[in-house]
């Protein structure tokens, strides 16, 4: 496990608020995503289809077992950064859910506070009436 994947199930089992900002790699998970899935599997996948189709014109068996090989190793980068991805993604949705239970039951509690409140008040003004 990740270290700050278990920060934030720690977070999320004790029932602390989770800063989707600062507890989760956000950042880290866009840049990957975004920009190294999309240069390297995009780069080895024209590499792998220009080894091949060179290989066939060629009759280089070499050259297609190459092209084959760059083909897996895009697809490999791409079934690593999307299971890294989700796992983020999977637990910014935990922290939202975490968090909005969190502001529910403060804001029950402050509620039920000023319910009391106001209640105390009338029960106090209704005695001094009588």
């Amino acid at each position: 496990m990740l270290e700050w994947e278990e920060e934030v199930n720690h977070k999320i089992y004790t029932k602390q608020r989770v800063d989707l900002l600062k507890d989760l790699p956000i950042k880290r998970d866009l840049w990957l995503k975004n920009f190294v899935k999309s240069a390297l599997s995009t780069s080895l996948i024209a590499l792998a289809f220009n080894f091949m189709f060179t290989g066939f014109y060629a009759h280089d068996e070499m050259e297609i077992l190459l092209g084959i090989v760059a083909f897996l190793v895009g697809l490999l980068i791409i079934f690593i950064i999307d299971t890294y991805h989700q796992k983020v993604r999977h637990l910014e949705l935990l922290a939202i859910n975490s968090n909005q239970e969190l502001t529910d039951k403060h804001i029950d509690e402050v509620v039920e506070k000023v319910i009391k409140e106001k209640l105390s008040e009338v029960l106090k003004n209704d005695e001094s009436l009588n």
